[in-house]
């Protein structure tokens, strides 16, 4: 986009003592750099807000995997197969029973915010500075 803007600028014909076309194109380069700042400070934030909610959020997950049994359960996959074969159904749904699930997507979306913040952070950095 930037490129037509300029070429549209560039073949303007302006009066020499006046410079029009200079000070648009200067005025909407300054624009988009001030737009370039801002998206780049909320995507640097949200990134520093997701990083400091995502380790209570990871503590408070492993302390319900451990308080809600799933390692038992696991376990007996690898010691008594034939329980599990025999009640497979009681034991499917004790498995999900187990699983903390509103923690469990809690982190998720932590890390899904952190992850796109991260991409937009570096699509911010490709960003090319507009001259004259």
């Amino acid at each position: 986009m930037d490129s037509e803007i300029k070429k549209i600028f560039q073949n303007i014909l302006v009066n020499p003592e006046n410079h029009l076309s200079k000070e648009i194109w200067r005025s909407l380069v300054a624009r988009e750099n001030k737009k370039h700042l801002t998206k780049t400070i909320i995507y640097f934030s949200t990134v520093l807000v997701s990083l400091i909610l995502l380790v209570p959020s990871i503590l408070n997950l492993i302390d319900k995997f451990s308080l809600g049994g799933f390692s038992e359960y696991a376990s007996l996959i690898f010691t008594d197969g034939s329980i599990i074969i025999t009640y497979w159904k009681e034991f499917i749904f004790s498995i999900l029973n187990s699983i903390p699930l509103m923690s469990f997507v809690l982190c998720s979306g932590l890390l899904l915010v952190l992850f796109v913040s991260i991409k937009k952070i570096i699509g911010q950095i490709n960003f090319k500075t507009l001259t004259v």
